[in-house]
């Protein structure tokens, strides 16, 4: 795994459009100490209800109906190859995003594509508490704009358009 120095070292080399959302973040937490940082995650990731990393709480919060949701993407993890730790929620952002950068584009597109609009509001609701994460979920939106630019490509390919 690479270091945040690392990885901010790299960023200038890459032209892509996702890089500027990881490396504004970077900048952004080097105001930060450890402590700092993991209060702050906490506090914005543990606690906010808006702001929380679970993609389906904001439709179902603890509610029943949230139970079809995990265990359909458990389904597509599983088809997928994926194989999700038992101690880990599937809806858990960073799990679908390494779910993602594991598999096909198809599949990946089948799990992320419909919390697409549930991310660009947790990228809003952290722009508006100044949350350097935002940062982050910009470049996710970003990679997931790109990745729905290639799918309909695809689709109108194999459609002979």
């Amino acid at each position: 795994m690479q270091t945040a120095c690392e990885i901010k070292e790299a960023i200038p080399s890459i032209s892509h459009p996702m890089a500027d959302g990881i490396r504004c973040f970077l900048e952004a937490m080097d105001a930060f100490d450890q402590e700092q940082r993991w209060d702050h995650y906490v506090r914005i990731f543990d606690f906010g209800k808006k702001t929380n990393l679970y993609l389906t709480y904001a439709d179902y919060g603890e509610e029943r109906e949230r139970g079809p949701a995990l265990l359909d993407l458990k389904k597509q993890y599983a088809l997928g190859g994926f194989d999700l730790n038992e101690t880990e929620v599937p809806d858990y952002l960073p799990v679908v995003l390494e779910f993602c950068g594991h598999a096909d584009a198809e599949a990946a597109g089948r799990v992320i594509f419909p919390y697409a609009d549930r991310i660009v509001q947790l990228q809003k609701a952290l722009q508006r508490i100044e949350s350097p994460y935002a940062h982050l979920l910009r470049a996710v939106r970003q990679g997931i704009e790109i990745m729905q630019s290639e799918s309909h490509i695809v689709a109108l390919v194999g459609a002979g358009r």
